[in-house]
């Protein structure tokens, strides 16, 4: 009897043990598998690549260009192509050194790569109403801003706002290895 029970006992362990493992939802901490959520996409007939410059929030409008940004697209959240428009150039609805660009109230902005860093503001029909003022001086550093764009649009009391940073607008007399000008940072106002 006794060499029966020692049999059941293999037996019971040997089919417990081979049973399939459960599977459970949560992924254990030390996995490395990649879980992927599939969000939007927008589809867009081009033989160039394009890159997504903007979104409006009020329209689902999205902006898009090519590299060198010799194209703007305005498409839908289909892909459907509402406009286009070919920035570059020497026109006088046109920007010679197209950075950044983003939508502005009705239009579109553009954010010049040149000495002065200018803002050109374009409304819906891709004409030039206003030429922003100098943000810098000179060119003292070029910076690809990872998200995109080294600006932010921002509605704030009924006013649309642009926020942001610009390298070159700093006075070049700070830039020293040393430490000096400190007092300029005491002067420091917000607003």
């Amino acid at each position: 009897m006794e060499k029966y029970k020692l049999f059941y006992i293999f037996v019971v362990t040997t089919v417990y043990s081979c049973q399939p493992e459960k599977k459970q939802d949560i992924p254990h901490r030390h996995s490395k598998e990649a879980v992927l959520h599939f969000l939007d996409s927008v589809v867009v007939n081009s033989l160039t690549e394009l890159y997504i410059s903007d979104k409006d929030p009020h329209t689902n409008r999205i902006m898009l260009n090519d590299w060198a940004m010799n194209e703007l697209f305005i498409t839908n959240l289909k892909g459907e192509i509402l406009s286009r428009f070919e920035p570059r150039g020497e026109g006088p609805h046109q920007v010679p050194s197209p950075l950044e660009m983003a939508f502005w109230k009705d239009g579109f902005l553009i954010k010049e790569m040149s000495p002065g860093q200018h803002f050109h503001f374009f409304n819906g029909s891709f004409e030039k109403t206003a030429k922003g003022p100098a943000l810098a001086d000179g060119i003292s550093v070029i910076g690809m801003p990872n998200s995109g764009k080294s600006f932010s649009l921002v509605e704030s009391n009924g006013e649309s706002l642009i926020l942001g940073y610009e390298y070159n607008a700093i006075d070049t007399r700070l830039w020293a290895k040393e430490e000096q000008h400190a007092d300029f940072y005491k002067k420091a106002e917000m607003g």
